[in-house]
């Protein structure tokens, strides 16, 4: 059987799409007992078979912090360091470096977050966000004790010369 190049696109498309639909539950549930539509915010990327936000053990952990994810180059040498000055805790720090807005629906939906086929069930000690979100949260009482650390001045990035001459967003 000749099949035309051209299709080759379409195809792998369709493969992908059913294999991503395949995976979205255990094959031998056939959709019935998914366990990702019992508990907590399902957070779903096609293709990604690893988990880089999640660090260390939840079930053994001292200290939780979830913490945003562009924070995530950062957090192995302050961790490091942290245990360094508290050797109570080092193997113990379980941490996750998601987008603040999915930490904030785990919060939300009892701490629980689901992957897949697993459903991490874990309170942070520390969430790190905008304060705007956490002053909400706090109202809500998801959080106490809101303290600011930091702030900063949102800028934009424009071509050598501003061609366009863009002066705000």
């Amino acid at each position: 059987m000749k099949v035309s190049l051209k299709f080759l696109p379409i195809l792998l498309l369709i493969a992908r799409t059913a294999l991503a639909v395949a995976q979205s539950a255990p094959p031998w549930s056939k959709g019935a007992n998914d366990p990702a539509a019992r508990k907590g915010y399902v957070f779903r990327v096609p293709d990604v078979d690893n988990v880089p936000d999640l660090h260390g053990n939840p079930s053994d952990a001292k200290l939780v912090i979830f913490i945003g994810g562009n924070q995530f180059f950062v957090l192995p040498q302050l961790i490091t360091a942290f245990e360094h000055n508290h050797p109570e805790l080092k193997g113990h720090i379980f941490y996750e470096t998601l987008p603040p807005g999915i930490l904030r629906k785990q919060i939300a939906a009892d701490d629980a977050l689901t992957l897949g086929n697993l459903t991490i069930q874990v309170r942070p000690d520390v969430y790190e966000a905008g304060a705007r979100g956490l002053r909400e949260m706090e109202q809500h009482g998801q959080v106490k004790g809101v303290v600011q650390y930091a702030t900063n001045d949102l800028e934009i990035m424009v071509p050598a010369g501003n061609p366009k001459g863009i002066q705000s967003l």
